[in-house]
């Protein structure tokens, strides 16, 4: 919509929602997000971030050559800026009239809306905590008339009746998206055939679109926060990760993107302890496994055979002033520099695991992680919408996800 034309006196928002409460929403949404450290002051424009990748070499078996081998440290500096993620939603205008005199009327549809718009936010930051920062949701392998088939099927969590959908030949890192967009109408969840289906033709809304395309949120491509396939991605010797944020990772690919683990012929146990090595070996402290619901059924089957099946509990991390008893249930495997919680995360990707050092990970936030924005009235968030009978509500979060020490964490293909 438009410019709203002025502001309604409802601040209901605020005695429904108390910033506590929407942080306890969106962490029980999200385990990944939950369990790491979160910094609110993140109010530079840019906050730099150095990460080593050499240190001293004034080492010497006798004093002479200890001083002829000094230098100095050497790092990158990662410049990290802040991404905004918006949420709206508005009630009817004549509901809002009826409530001028009776407040109780508006309670159950606007704590419903809300509560809904939080859940949907979240999710959103959920999926794309695990990508590369192009934002792509998912790829097309078969177009036909009114639908799309997915490439994968755990994919179809990512789109919802209603939801405005583009597309691109490229993953949202580099190109461009292409003109027009579709109206998701209904999600096909088969796990063999998992479809998006549009209220219209997929080529009428999108001319361009093609086979082997990636589908975004409409304006998400390249809109995306940091994730982990941007601080730690595939790479070999062979194809380099290349540049993040202005740094050439290319002169220390292991320390500055993260160790790549190609696990497809271990076990999955046997992957996670190989992943846990190479950190640790790499001068990490391993002690969080994130991988997706299928690879923790698979995980589990196989500790359970073994009679080596143990589960813990972690702890979600405080957000600004508040901590919270919120805990996700967990695996618990021995690695070689002490327990690791294996949690699974139903938004992380099928077949690709994440063997963090857990510390070095700060989702980093100007202000709260998401708050309802306030109204050009300071009592209330509604503003009257100029074009339409109804009062809009609008939420924000602005921030990004970085990596202290890329190095001592490691992405790892099951399947």
């Amino acid at each position: 919509m438009g410019v709203p034309a002025r502001s309604s006196d409802y601040g209901l928002l605020r005695t429904l929602w108390p910033q506590k409460s929407i942080y306890e929403i969106l962490l029980k949404t999200s385990p990944t997000i939950g369990v790491f450290r979160k910094d609110t002051e993140f109010r530079e424009v840019s906050r730099k971030i150095g990460v080593g990748y050499s240190s001293p070499q004034g080492i010497g078996y006798s004093f002479p050559d200890a001083k002829e081998a000094k230098s100095a440290s050497k790092s990158k500096e990662f410049a990290i800026t802040q991404k905004s993620l918006y949420g709206a939603f508005s009630l009817e205008g004549l509901l809002m009239r009826r409530a001028e005199s009776d407040k109780s009327i508006v309670v159950d549809p606007m704590k419903r809306e809300s509560k809904n718009l939080l859940h949907t936010w979240m999710r959103e930051l959920s999926r794309t905590v695990h990508g590369n920062s192009g934002g792509a949701l998912g790829r097309i392998s078969v177009v036909s008339t009114t639908d799309v088939t997915l490439t994968l099927y755990g994919d179809t969590r990512a789109f919802e009746p209603n939801m405005l959908v583009q597309s691109a030949t490229t993953d949202g890192t580099s190109g461009s998206v292409n003109s027009g967009y579709v109206t998701v109408s209904s999600v096909s969840r088969d796990e063999t055939t998992p479809k998006v289906i549009a209220t219209g033709n997929w080529s009428t809304g999108i001319p361009a679109v093609a086979t082997s395309d990636y589908l975004f949120r409409r304006g998400g491509f390249g809109q995306a926060i940091t994730g982990f396939d941007a601080w730690n991605p595939s790479w070999s010797t062979s194809s380099l990760p290349g540049t993040l944020l202005g740094v050439d990772r290319n002169a220390d690919p292991l320390r500055l993107a993260g160790i790549p683990l190609d696990a497809r012929t271990l076990s999955p146990r046997r992957a996670a302890l190989r992943a846990a090595r190479l950190v640790h070996e790499n001068g990490g402290t391993p002690d969080l496994y994130i991988i997706s619901t299928v690879d923790y059924e698979n995980l589990a089957n196989e500790l359970q055979s073994a009679g080596m099946l143990r589960y813990s509990q972690v702890p979600a991390q405080g957000i600004g002033k508040f901590n919270f008893g919120i805990k996700y249930d967990a695996i618990q495997i021995m690695g070689p520099a002490g327990p690791i919680d294996c949690l699974a995360d139903p938004d992380a990707p099928a077949g690709i695991g994440r063997m963090l050092t857990k510390d070095t990970w700060v989702l980093g936030s100007m202000g709260e992680l998401v708050h309802w924005m306030n109204g050009a009235n300071p009592d209330g968030q509604g503003m009257l919408e100029d074009a339409a009978d109804a009062v809009e509500f609008r939420c924000v979060g602005d921030f990004d996800l970085y990596c202290e020490a890329p190095g001592w964490n490691s992405r790892v293909r099951l399947s």
